[in-house]
């Protein structure tokens, strides 16, 4: 139900209201979480990049720095 539709059949939305807004945070949270990973991923990325010799390019590769590492 929203807002103005709970305000026009009399009652007060506050407790909806705030339970809206708790929605928009978790899903902030949520995304900055995956911001945050995504991060993560690029930086290492970036670092792969700073130590990579491009000589070291094998003819099958596109570029080494994103092959995926074995583990």
């Amino acid at each position: 139900m929203s807002i103005r539709a709970l305000r026009d059949d009399g009652h007060a939305p506050c407790s909806h209201v705030a339970g809206l807004i708790h929605e928009h945070l978790d899903d902030i949270d949520r995304r900055m979480a995956e911001l945050a990973a995504t991060r993560d991923a690029v930086r290492a990325l970036a670092d792969r990049a700073a130590t990579t010799d491009p000589a070291a390019c094998g003819a099958d590769d596109i570029c080494t720095i994103l092959t995926p590492t074995q583990p």
